[in-house]
């Protein structure tokens, strides 16, 4: 009998000191799924919150009249680079893991961008906007855009991409908080049509 109680504690100490010592294994397994603002949470959460990709979609009918197709492809250029660094820029504690730009003109989608914030966070604080603040004046700069827009990548034809089409659903508090960037915040020289979040 004395043996077994023995035992019994002795089982129960060793699964407290095992706990104890798995704990912050398990803290920094659940920080390393976690983007860099939600590490930083108080009180902090063992589980991380759903990554989202923001889709933005902005209209250049209007603006591409008067436009050689040069001129339309840099204002489009120009957009997909305030897209990307004011969504990772503004919105850092709604976990964006990926931002995507569709430009359409005459409902065809005839650009279309895609970047991993990790992409866009090394050139915002390491490469090209080193140093810079992330303002509209930092982003109209056109060596500045240029150079991302090629480190980026894109794809453009202005007959219309099939492959990409913009996305037609906005619903929610996130596509809200986008919407409030691009028409107050970031104005776009294109017309913001919306965004979707999922």
């Amino acid at each position: 009998m004395k043996d077994t109680k023995f035992k019994t504690v002795a089982y129960i100490i060793t699964i407290l000191f095992s706990l104890m010592i798995l704990f912050p294994l398990l803290y920094v397994l659940s920080n390393a799924m976690k983007d860099s603002a939600s590490v930083y949470d108080v009180p902090p959460k063992m589980v991380p919150n759903n990554a989202n990709s923001v889709s933005v979609v902005a209209n250049y009918d209007t603006v591409s009249a008067g436009m050689s197709q040069e001129e339309l492809l840099k204002a489009i250029q120009q957009d997909h680079v305030a897209v990307m660094m004011a969504c990772v820029n503004e919105m850092q504690h709604e976990s964006v893991f990926e931002v995507k730009f569709y430009a359409t003109v005459n409902g065809n989608t005839t650009y279309y961008a895609r970047a991993h914030r990790a992409e866009i966070d090394l050139e915002k604080d390491n490469g090209i906007f080193r140093g810079a603040a992330i303002t509209p004046n930092t982003l109209a700069q056109p060596a500045r855009w240029t150079a991302l827009v090629e480190k980026l990548g894109y794809q453009y034809d202005p007959n219309g991409i099939a492959k990409y089409l913009a996305p037609t659903i906005q619903t929610g508090e996130i596509e809200t908080t986008v919407q409030h960037i691009f028409e107050e915040q970031y104005p776009l020289t294109g017309k913001f049509q919306r965004s979707f979040v999922h």
